[in-house]
């Protein structure tokens, strides 16, 4: 948690303070800084050259600078919680004049890029959209690697402008405020729902199953958008939306979005059902009380999937090696892992999957419950690379333990892919 220059770190489940807090400006040798964004990403192998493999847990922020600098700042969680600990592992500039908004850490490598995140800041007359990057070896350094610029019609500073990712795959949506637009910044492709895009969530475990969830400030709109043609469905929201979080990151169940100026939380869930959660027992006059600037929802525990491993074998003991045994290794904190396949050639596919006018519960259909993959509207999509003729993904179920059998699925004439998701 920021809060001005200070950075706290609290234990969800206890609601509980993690050693002491820590002065951020301190660390980076400064009077002050005005801390914004901050992003968790999770445990990764780097490789140190004197000892070999080590696993990092790092946290990047966004820092204002009284300077005027905007910076980006990488701290070691590990050593955030020690009394006598060295936090810091690289700071630089982003902008020499903005504000550095928000930051969202990407899981999957991208070439040398090993661990790479991307933040937004408000330059004057512009959005920008910096990625910052390491390779495997974390003392090669953190560098900029690639930037993005947008023109605002108008010279204004930006509150909140909440980019989003699914889990563990790749679709980077950053909201481009006043220019009604949301961007894939790995692809620089765009949707167009127009207003003043302020936050995103996106969901979905792949490629055809994405839905992107946008807040509009201006017409107080949550705006849900199949991103494969950019159709959308839109609900109503409260007064000055800032923040969007979802319950479910596969197939999400409800979208919480935080109203700053009549405290209050909207709850829309996926079947179109809209509640209003006050925050305060007395209704704000002309200025809120408790002024929510973000939301978050609680995961009932983290689980992370790893060695996803393949094999025909005969599970029903029917005499035939048709079976496909998916094996898998997971943290120990993990619940039930749900596995989800796609067909990549043939849409007949023992994972076939349709979103048309009825579409099978178990599909990740994009969008809301009434939106399906028919039609290709005249904007360019979020995911360009994705045609319309390629599925969803399919649910076939979950396992406790790190087996799962796919039954008489072994076709040598289609192909497909498959996926552990521990939420």
């Amino acid at each position: 948690m920021t809060q001005g220059r200070w950075l706290t770190l609290v234990d969800v489940p206890t609601r509980t303070q993690r050693g002491r807090p820590w002065n951020v400006a301190t660390l980076l040798g400064v009077v002050d800084a005005d801390l914004r964004g901050c992003a968790s990403a999770g445990p990764r192998e780097f490789l140190d050259p004197a000892s070999g493999p080590v696993w990092k847990t790092l946290l990047y922020l966004t820092a204002n600078l009284p300077s005027g600098e905007a910076r980006f700042v990488v701290l070691d969680q590990e050593q955030l919680l020690l009394a006598g600990g060295t936090p810091l592992v690289a700071d630089d500039v982003l902008a020499a004049s903005g504000e550095a908004v928000d930051v969202m850490v990407m899981d999957a490598p991208l070439g040398e890029r090993f661990q790479r995140a991307w933040y937004t800041v408000s330059a004057p007359g512009s959005i920008d959209t910096v990625q910052v990057a390491t390779d495997a070896e974390p003392s090669s350094g953190w560098q900029v690697t690639e930037r993005q610029s947008s023109p605002l019609p108008t010279d204004q500073g930006l509150e909140h402008l909440e980019p989003g990712r699914p889990p563990c795959r790749e679709l980077a949506v950053v909201p481009e405020s006043t220019l009604g637009l949301l961007k894939n910044v790995e692809t620089e492709t765009t949707c167009p729902p127009g207003g003043d895009q302020v936050a995103v969530a996106v969901t979905g475990p792949g490629p055809n199953s994405y839905t992107v969830l946008s807040v509009n400030g201006a017409t107080q709109q949550l705006h849900v958008i199949n991103p494969n043609d950019c159709t959308e469905r839109t609900r109503t929201l409260g007064a000055n939306p800032v923040s969007i979080a979802t319950l479910g990151t596969l197939n999400w169940q409800s979208a919480f979005v935080a109203n700053r100026d009549d405290d209050t939380v909207t709850r829309t869930d996926n079947d179109g059902v809209t509640q209003t959660i006050p925050l305060t027992t007395v209704p704000p006059g002309a200025e809120c009380v408790k002024c929510p600037v973000s939301v978050g929802v609680t995961l009932r525990s983290g689980c992370g999937t790893n060695e996803l491993m393949l094999e025909k074998v005969d599970a029903d003991n029917d005499g035939q090696r048709d079976d496909i045994r998916l094996s898998f290794s997971k943290s120990p904190v993990c619940g039930p892992v749900l596995i989800a396949c796609e067909c990549l050639d043939d849409p007949l596919c023992a994972c076939r999957c349709d979103c048309g006018a009825n579409p099978d519960p178990d599909c990740f259909c994009p969008g809301l419950l009434d939106m399906s993959l028919d039609g290709i509207g005249d904007t360019l999509a979020l995911q360009p690379n994705w045609p319309i003729g390629e599925v969803p993904w399919k649910e076939l179920g979950d396992t406790a333990g790190g087996v799962f059998d796919h039954l008489n699925a072994a076709n040598p004439d289609d192909s497909w892919a498959y996926g552990a998701f521990g939420e």
